[in-house]
């Protein structure tokens, strides 16, 4: 969605984009089709697809990747890497192929031969690149360069001159991801329905697999709603008073709506950041993902935040002066 994003962005400013993505169950393939780009579909790999597994043997991604670029009838200006499982010998073998390259990463975990590397993420180690990126490298760190679809520039624009709406406890956004693999989502609702009334707006992907039991959950909540696939998550999100969900980058999109509350880090990635942002008070985490956990920081944490305080830091926190993606088209037009 992020690379979705931003190749918006970019064909606005006059760049013509294409993806490469290699074929898997939970594809966005069509989506990025009907949105108007081209797509180039690698084919479906043998090994388990993880977020930092290409399906394929690393080298073998490479080469494949390279014959489509090889085929293009002119050299790409840039090569914009989004993949955990892709480090500097894949793109080394690609360095050829294209004039130049940008890294997409958040975990700082692997050495890239780059020109740029943007990591949006908040951190108390601003320094974690050193010695993994060239030192011509370019490096775009930190909220301010958040990827920010224009729903929530509109959104952000709307609250600034409308302000917040009354806070109601009962109204909570509620989002795990598209996926959900592990279904943290039915697993929220069950919470939610004992220990409260709650109307919650509830947000997950058109290829979750477990829709029918969260539309089963759902019935528990007749003021409640259930988007599937919606492009309106920023006007939903305006909607309600605080959050409980997943980190990831709807951390940006939340935060740049002052929406702050309570959240479970569901993958490795997302750790780092989330615990940086809970130390600077900005939201909280629980100690366990379990019913009496979520009832008292919903207590303790989440019926005291309508002093503003925390929800304006939220906001603050991603710069309003580059959530048009100024700050990072500027480097690739």
């Amino acid at each position: 969605m992020r690379c979705l994003t931003l190749a918006s962005a970019l064909r606005e400013e006059g760049a013509t984009c294409i993806f490469i993505c290699r074929a898997h169950s939970t594809s966005l393939t069509d989506l990025v089709r009907r949105q108007g780009f081209t797509l180039y579909e690698l084919p479906q790999g043998t090994e388990p697809l993880t977020s930092d597994c290409l399906g394929v043997a690393k080298l073998q991604d490479a080469e494949e990747t390279k014959n489509i670029i090889q085929s293009l009838p002119e050299v790409p200006d840039w090569l914009i890497v989004d993949h955990y499982g892709i480090d500097k010998e894949w793109k080394s073998q690609l360095r050829p192929y294209v004039k130049k390259i940008m890294v997409i990463d958040d975990l700082a975990n692997r050495p890239h031969d780059c020109d740029v590397l943007l990591d949006q993420n908040y951190t108390h180690n601003w320094n974690r690149y050193e010695g993994l990126v060239p030192e011509h490298c370019r490096l775009l760190l930190g909220p301010e360069y958040a990827i920010l679809r224009p729903e929530f520039i509109s959104a952000r624009q709307k609250l600034e001159q409308q302000g917040w709406t009354p806070f109601d406890p009962r109204k909570v956004f509620v989002f795990f991801g598209g996926m959900d693999p592990q279904n943290y989502t039915s697993k929220a609702l069950r919470i939610l329905r004992k220990i409260g009334d709650f109307a919650p707006e509830v947000v997950i992907g058109s290829g979750n697999i477990h829709r029918e039991e969260i539309e089963h959950e759902m019935q528990f909540f007749p003021e409640g709603h259930l988007h599937i696939q919606t492009n309106q998550i920023a006007e939903i999100m305006l909607r309600c008073s605080w959050y409980l969900g997943s980190g990831g980058s709807i951390t940006w999109e939340r935060m740049c709506l002052g929406l702050t509350g309570i959240v479970i880090p569901v993958a490795e990635d997302q750790k780092s950041s989330c615990n940086a942002l809970a130390q600077e008070g900005l939201h909280t985490i629980p100690e366990y993902f379990c019913e009496s956990s979520i009832e008292k920081l919903y207590i303790n944490y989440v019926l005291k935040l309508w002093d503003k305080e925390i929800m304006i830091k939220c906001f603050n926190i991603v710069a309003s002066k580059l959530l048009e993606l100024g700050g990072i088209t500027k480097y690739l037009i």
